[in-house]
């Protein structure tokens, strides 16, 4: 059962006002993870430090180090020194324990090749040796084989994108790419490879592929790895694999999608039309050029009863929901959404009927209108087309990288905007309260909008940043070619936004039909082929 005082003492009280002894008493977990986290945020002693440490429910990188900067632990100290040396300081250190903490491959790849032979040699008892000398061969043009060719997918996955373009960009032997795609490396490095407009002759290399075991996506990078050198039968060879292995229905849509953009059959529309419930861009295309509505989703509930316990916006309350809510069987799923519905559990009862539904239908409620109500029409079905899929509309939705509410505020952004704002918020946990959420958020998606105007590369700025989104629309995304704007959604190299974009569109084109707009899916492909319509990072044409 939740403390009476977490949802005061700890949502509304200033950051510094948090105790140890308070937070120790919640159940251990993620949620306390952050409230550990962010007090050793504050000016703490190194012994509080330390019993902050022992309170932790797992240990990552981002924990370990916030609890290493109020440490006076020479142990601990020690550690953080080693992994942040750079690869020219692991050269001139010392203690052969330290450099082995602080060695990775895309460090060792940034060294000359004196530089890793020396290191190579020094370490030759430990199992760094062996991919010290792989990429000091490598570098050597060390003929294709003599390579090992495990080494090879796990080293040049972890390298980084300079050593691939600068020493891996050659011709494989069929034989050889037939063993490297072995590797449980390999998948990621297919997709690396495929996604670098700059590693053609590897590229190349990989047409070679084909009745090889490799996971879904594999198949769908191969696939368009074969259309772009102009091979659509083997592409689409690679697309019936990838559709027959995916596991969820968008990714299933994905590859009949493309399917359909090779052959041009309009059996595979009504194929894809029929055969999925799922509400996604691809979906979305078709049932435009079909003519069919899309009507499976529900945008009201039923409310007016009771309020269960427990405030939405203490996030320690939707631990424990979801944790019912998985524990549930599906056939009782109803009748627990039954339990949540009142005006402020909106959200968690629509979150456990989608799931009920098995996503079949689908959930796009309005929740928060009168805090947008300053905001116009478009505005407000940009903020939530981003907050369906940022938070489901949970207003205490706490990420693993700790970003906040319903708009999935990142710390740093909170703290930057903290120093311009005129009543800053003071604590981190105001944005598990929807106003303030929606406030900073909106003034963030403001400067969004003034540098992009197609909801798709707001997307991907709000989830990816804006210099990203710069540098690919720069680099030549959505060039007036063929299979566009698909091949660039596609293509993009960070799949956590390239998945967001697509998902947010989607989220936009419904909800825009939920107010009433007039919208087509077509156009804004379309539009993304035309600077003017959509950035101002690009020349027009």
């Amino acid at each position: 059962m939740i403390r009476s005082f977490t949802a005061a003492a700890l949502l509304c009280t200033a950051l510094s006002a948090l105790s140890l002894g308070e937070i120790g008493t919640n159940p251990p977990g993620h949620v306390r993870n952050f409230l550990l986290w962010e007090y050793l945020q504050e000016e703490v002693t190194p012994d509080e430090a330390l019993r902050a440490f022992a309170l932790f429910d797992g240990v990552n990188t981002k924990l370990y180090s916030a609890y290493a900067k109020r440490s006076d632990d020479p142990d601990v100290l020690e550690s953080i020194r080693c992994m942040g040396l750079s690869a020219s300081q692991l050269l001139t250190e010392k203690e052969e324990a330290c450099v082995t903490l602080g060695l990775s491959p895309y460090k060792a790849a940034a060294l000359d090749d004196a530089g890793r032979t020396a290191l190579a040699k020094r370490l030759k008892t430990t199992p760094f040796a062996d991919w010290l000398e792989f990429i000091a061969e490598t570098n050597a043009t060390t003929p294709v084989a003599e390579l090992d060719p495990a080494q090879f997918a796990s080293v040049a996955r972890r390298a980084g994108q300079n050593y691939r373009r600068t020493y891996l960009d050659r011709d494989y032997p069929p034989e050889f790419m037939q063993q490297v795609s072995r590797s449980s490396s390999f998948n990621v490095l297919a997709a690396l490879v495929v996604t670098d407009p700059e590693m053609v002759r590897f590229q190349r290399s990989l047409l070679a592929l084909d009745d090889v075991k490799l996971d879904a996506q594999t198949h769908f990078f191969l696939a368009l790895n074969q259309l772009r050198h102009g091979y659509k039968k083997e592409a689409l060879h690679h697309l019936e694999q990838a559709r027959e292995h995916f596991y969820y229905q968008m990714d299933k849509d994905k590859a009949r999608f493309w399917q359909y953009l090779i052959t041009q059959d309009p059996k595979l529309l009504e194929t894809l039309a029929d055969e999925s419930d799922d509400i996604n861009i691809y979906t979305l295309y078709v049932n435009e050029l079909l003519e069919r509505p899309v009507e499976n989703y529900f945008t009201t509930l039923e409310t007016g009863y009771q309020e269960p316990s427990g405030a939405l916006t203490d996030p320690f309350t939707w631990e424990r929901i979801l944790d019912e809510i998985r524990a549930t069987p599906k056939e009782q799923l109803f009748d627990l959404a039954k339990a949540y519905r009142s005006e402020a559990y909106q959200p968690v009862q629509a979150f456990i009927l989608e799931r009920a539904y098995r996503y079949k239908t689908h959930n796009y409620i309005l929740p928060y209108r009168e805090l947008m109500k300053e905001m116009t029409p478009e505005k407000q079905c940009v903020m939530l087309s981003l907050m369906r899929q940022e938070s489901r509309f949970i207003p205490s939705a706490l990420s693993r990288s700790y970003a906040l509410g319903l708009m999935q505020m990142m710390p740093f952004l909170v703290r930057a905007m903290d120093k311009e704002a005129k009543q800053p918020t003071g604590s981190l946990h105001k944005m598990f309260e929807p106003a303030t959420n929606i406030d900073y958020a909106s003034r963030h998606l403001d400067y969004l909008q003034k540098h992009l105007y197609h909801p798709l590369l707001i997307a991907y700025a709000y989830n990816g940043g804006i210099g990203f989104t710069k540098r690919m629309l720069q680099a030549g995304a959505f060039a007036d070619a063929p299979y566009e704007p698909f091949m660039s959604m596609e293509m993009m190299v960070n799949s956590e936004t390239r998945e967001y974009g697509k998902k947010v569109l989607a989220n936009y084109v419904v909800y825009k039909r939920i107010f009433g707009q007039s919208t087509s899916i077509l156009r804004l492909f379309e539009n993304l082929k035309y600077p003017s319509r959509t950035d101002r990072f690009r020349t027009s044409r």
